[in-house]
Protein backbone atom coordinates (compact mmCIF):
# COMPACT_ATOMS: atom_id res chain seq x y z
CA UNK A 1 0.00 0.00 0.00
CA UNK A 2 2.95 2.46 0.88
CA UNK A 3 4.78 1.43 -1.53
CA UNK A 4 1.98 2.41 -4.45
CA UNK A 5 1.55 5.66 -2.69
CA UNK A 6 4.97 6.57 -2.72
CA UNK A 7 5.27 5.92 -6.54
CA UNK A 8 2.26 8.16 -7.46
CA UNK A 9 2.90 10.63 -5.47
CA UNK A 10 0.15 9.77 -2.62
CA UNK A 11 -0.12 11.31 0.87
CA UNK A 12 0.08 8.58 3.54
CA UNK A 13 -3.13 10.23 5.29
CA UNK A 14 -5.21 10.63 1.92
CA UNK A 15 -8.56 8.75 1.50
CA UNK A 16 -8.20 7.14 -1.94
CA UNK A 17 -11.03 6.30 -3.48
CA UNK A 18 -10.23 4.08 -6.88
CA UNK A 19 -12.37 3.39 -9.99
CA UNK A 20 -10.52 0.35 -11.91
CA UNK A 21 -12.51 0.51 -15.37
CA UNK A 22 -11.28 0.87 -19.28
CA UNK A 23 -12.46 4.46 -20.43
CA UNK A 24 -16.06 3.34 -22.22
CA UNK A 25 -19.67 5.20 -21.36
CA UNK A 26 -20.59 1.96 -20.08
CA UNK A 27 -17.91 2.55 -17.20
CA UNK A 28 -19.70 6.27 -16.43
CA UNK A 29 -16.88 7.78 -15.31
CA UNK A 30 -18.77 11.01 -15.53
CA UNK A 31 -21.23 9.88 -12.55
CA UNK A 32 -17.53 9.33 -10.62
CA UNK A 33 -16.13 12.07 -11.63
CA UNK A 34 -19.71 14.15 -10.82
CA UNK A 35 -19.93 12.33 -7.49
CA UNK A 36 -15.86 13.18 -6.66
CA UNK A 37 -16.65 16.97 -7.11
CA UNK A 38 -18.87 16.90 -4.32
CA UNK A 39 -17.19 14.49 -2.28
CA UNK A 40 -14.06 16.12 -2.02
CA UNK A 41 -16.10 19.71 -1.41
CA UNK A 42 -16.91 17.85 2.18
CA UNK A 43 -13.74 16.12 2.32
CA UNK A 44 -10.34 17.65 1.24
CA UNK A 45 -8.22 15.00 1.92
CA UNK A 46 -9.84 12.93 -1.16
CA UNK A 47 -8.34 11.83 -3.23
CA UNK A 48 -9.30 9.48 -6.78
CA UNK A 49 -7.49 6.93 -8.75
CA UNK A 50 -8.52 6.32 -12.10
CA UNK A 51 -6.92 2.69 -13.87
CA UNK A 52 -7.80 0.88 -16.49
CA UNK A 53 -7.29 1.03 -20.68
CA UNK A 54 -7.42 4.59 -22.17
CA UNK A 55 -8.13 6.34 -18.46
CA UNK A 56 -4.98 8.33 -18.79
CA UNK A 57 -5.92 9.81 -22.43
CA UNK A 58 -10.07 9.93 -22.88
CA UNK A 59 -11.48 12.85 -23.91
CA UNK A 60 -14.88 12.63 -21.44
CA UNK A 61 -12.54 11.84 -18.49
CA UNK A 62 -10.62 14.60 -19.69
CA UNK A 63 -13.58 17.36 -19.87
CA UNK A 64 -14.71 15.82 -16.69
CA UNK A 65 -12.04 16.62 -14.13
CA UNK A 66 -11.33 20.31 -15.72
CA UNK A 67 -15.61 20.80 -15.81
CA UNK A 68 -15.83 19.53 -12.10
CA UNK A 69 -12.04 21.82 -11.12
CA UNK A 70 -11.04 18.14 -10.20
CA UNK A 71 -7.14 18.57 -11.67
CA UNK A 72 -5.51 18.36 -8.56
CA UNK A 73 -7.99 15.44 -7.18
CA UNK A 74 -7.61 12.92 -9.58
CA UNK A 75 -4.43 10.80 -10.51
CA UNK A 76 -4.70 8.68 -13.79
CA UNK A 77 -3.00 5.45 -13.44
CA UNK A 78 -3.72 4.21 -16.97
CA UNK A 79 -3.50 0.45 -18.10
CA UNK A 80 -1.78 -1.27 -14.71
CA UNK A 81 -0.39 -4.55 -14.63
CA UNK A 82 -0.20 -4.93 -10.86
CA UNK A 83 -3.72 -4.23 -9.86
CA UNK A 84 -3.08 -6.24 -6.45
CA UNK A 85 -1.03 -2.92 -5.73
CA UNK A 86 -3.52 -0.38 -6.83
CA UNK A 87 -6.13 -2.21 -4.90
CA UNK A 88 -4.27 -2.15 -1.70
CA UNK A 89 -3.39 1.21 -1.86
CA UNK A 90 -7.24 2.26 -1.52
CA UNK A 91 -9.33 2.61 1.28
CA UNK A 92 -12.76 2.34 -0.53
CA UNK A 93 -12.61 0.62 -4.39
CA UNK A 94 -15.74 1.77 -6.73
CA UNK A 95 -17.18 0.48 -9.81
CA UNK A 96 -19.94 3.23 -10.96
CA UNK A 97 -21.16 1.39 -14.50
CA UNK A 98 -24.41 2.46 -15.57
CA UNK A 99 -25.46 -0.62 -17.53
CA UNK A 100 -23.97 -4.03 -19.14
CA UNK A 101 -21.35 -5.80 -16.40
CA UNK A 102 -22.12 -9.07 -15.99
CA UNK A 103 -19.71 -10.40 -13.10
CA UNK A 104 -17.44 -7.53 -12.70
CA UNK A 105 -14.74 -8.75 -11.37
CA UNK A 106 -12.93 -5.43 -10.27
CA UNK A 107 -15.16 -5.52 -7.19
CA UNK A 108 -13.99 -9.37 -6.48
CA UNK A 109 -10.75 -8.65 -6.89
CA UNK A 110 -10.61 -5.44 -4.79
CA UNK A 111 -12.92 -7.58 -2.02
CA UNK A 112 -9.89 -10.25 -2.08
CA UNK A 113 -7.41 -7.88 -0.94
CA UNK A 114 -9.71 -6.46 1.70
CA UNK A 115 -11.11 -3.34 0.14
CA UNK A 116 -15.09 -2.31 0.60
CA UNK A 117 -16.74 -1.65 -2.05
CA UNK A 118 -19.43 0.85 -3.45
CA UNK A 119 -20.73 -0.07 -6.27
CA UNK A 120 -23.96 0.64 -8.41
CA UNK A 121 -26.64 -1.77 -9.06
CA UNK A 122 -25.48 -3.18 -12.44
CA UNK A 123 -25.08 -7.32 -13.04
CA UNK A 124 -24.17 -9.50 -10.24
CA UNK A 125 -22.15 -6.48 -8.57
CA UNK A 126 -24.98 -6.80 -5.89
CA UNK A 127 -24.24 -10.81 -5.17
CA UNK A 128 -21.00 -10.03 -5.18
CA UNK A 129 -20.87 -7.60 -2.69
CA UNK A 130 -23.27 -8.35 -0.36
CA UNK A 131 -23.61 -6.86 3.15
CA UNK A 132 -19.58 -6.50 2.83
CA UNK A 133 -19.94 -3.30 0.68
CA UNK A 134 -22.64 -0.73 -0.61
CA UNK A 135 -25.01 -0.65 -3.76
CA UNK A 136 -26.08 2.41 -5.10
CA UNK A 137 -28.41 3.01 -8.30
CA UNK A 138 -26.64 3.86 -11.48
CA UNK A 139 -26.24 7.16 -12.85
CA UNK A 140 -26.69 8.65 -9.14
CA UNK A 141 -23.35 10.51 -8.22
CA UNK A 142 -25.54 11.68 -5.05
CA UNK A 143 -26.18 8.03 -4.21
CA UNK A 144 -22.10 7.53 -4.58
CA UNK A 145 -21.20 10.21 -2.85
CA UNK A 146 -23.29 8.90 0.32
CA UNK A 147 -21.87 5.70 -0.03
CA UNK A 148 -18.40 7.04 0.29
CA UNK A 149 -19.01 9.30 2.81
CA UNK A 150 -20.74 6.01 4.99
CA UNK A 151 -17.36 4.06 4.79
CA UNK A 152 -15.41 7.10 5.58
CA UNK A 153 -16.71 7.37 8.35
CA UNK A 154 -16.21 4.04 9.72
CA UNK A 155 -13.12 5.00 10.01
CA UNK A 156 -9.48 3.40 9.15
CA UNK A 157 -10.28 0.28 11.92
CA UNK A 158 -13.95 0.06 10.88
CA UNK A 159 -13.10 0.16 7.01
CA UNK A 160 -10.56 -2.82 7.42
CA UNK A 161 -13.18 -4.99 9.24
CA UNK A 162 -15.57 -4.04 6.43
CA UNK A 163 -12.82 -5.43 3.96
CA UNK A 164 -11.64 -8.54 6.12
CA UNK A 165 -15.54 -9.15 5.36
CA UNK A 166 -15.39 -8.55 2.39
CA UNK A 167 -12.31 -10.61 1.71
CA UNK A 168 -13.73 -14.06 3.39
CA UNK A 169 -16.95 -13.54 1.22
CA UNK A 170 -14.95 -13.57 -2.00
CA UNK A 171 -12.88 -16.28 -1.00
CA UNK A 172 -15.89 -18.85 0.28
CA UNK A 173 -18.23 -18.09 -2.72
CA UNK A 174 -15.75 -17.23 -5.87
CA UNK A 175 -12.22 -19.01 -5.08
CA UNK A 176 -11.65 -21.24 -8.02
CA UNK A 177 -11.84 -24.41 -6.09
CA UNK A 178 -15.57 -23.65 -4.89
CA UNK A 179 -16.33 -22.19 -8.15
CA UNK A 180 -15.39 -25.51 -10.04
CA UNK A 181 -17.19 -27.20 -7.74
CA UNK A 182 -20.46 -25.36 -8.41
CA UNK A 183 -19.83 -25.95 -11.89
CA UNK A 184 -19.46 -29.52 -11.49
CA UNK A 185 -23.07 -29.37 -9.64
CA UNK A 186 -24.63 -27.48 -12.52
CA UNK A 187 -23.81 -29.95 -15.02
CA UNK A 188 -24.46 -32.69 -13.12
CA UNK A 189 -27.79 -31.33 -12.47
CA UNK A 190 -28.17 -30.62 -16.42
CA UNK A 191 -27.12 -34.36 -17.07
CA UNK A 192 -29.61 -35.83 -14.32
CA UNK A 193 -32.47 -33.55 -15.76
CA UNK A 194 -31.50 -34.37 -18.88
CA UNK A 195 -32.62 -38.22 -18.36
CA UNK A 196 -35.65 -37.41 -16.66
CA UNK A 197 -37.06 -35.91 -19.40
Amino acid sequence: MIQFRRDVGIDYDAFVIGLAARAHPMKDHDNFLRAAASFVADHPNALFLLAGEGTDDDEIIDRGIAEYGLNKAVVRCGRLENTVAFNCALDVACMSSAWGDAFPNVLAEAMACGVPCVTTEVGDAPAIVGDTGIVVPPREPGALVRGWAQLAELGSAGRAALGARARERVAQRYALQRSTQRYIELLDYVQSSARLS
